[in-house]
């Protein structure tokens, strides 16, 4: 569950790299939150509008095709990205945003109800 946390918070995001490989975005929390996920092992290596690429901390490199992006909105108070996987093929949909907000929105379970009273 931890790795796909980390996994979903280092693709999750509307992050830029500069092209001295510094973070840039609108909101310094998801600068914030791209750079936990590279203490973590996965780092941004680039992005452009349709697509990005992550290394992994064996060295290897994902690939991901950006499908869509739903930007934050104070209404929705949440984001998200439909990616597909260019060497498995896969296709996924994150989504980060307010725990108010996401909570009610996934399937209940113990760990996700205490991970969040911690909050």
């Amino acid at each position: 569950r931890v790795r796909r946390l980390v996994e979903a918070l280092a693709v999750c995001h509307s992050v830029n790299v500069t092209e001295d490989g510094a973070y840039q975005a609108a909101s310094p929390d998801e600068v914030a939150l791209v750079s936990f996920a590279q203490s973590l092992g996965l780092r941004l290596v680039k992005r452009s509008l349709t697509h990005m690429t992550v290394s992994r901390p064996d060295g290897s490199e994902a690939e991901y095709a950006i499908l869509e992006v739903f930007p934050f909105t104070s209404e929705t108070k949440r984001m998200g990205i439909i990616v597909r996987d260019e060497v498995t093929g896969g296709i996924a949909l994150l989504m980060k945003g307010a725990d108010a907000t996401m909570a009610p929105l996934v399937q209940f379970s113990d760990w996700l109800e205490e991970e969040c009273g911690n909050l």
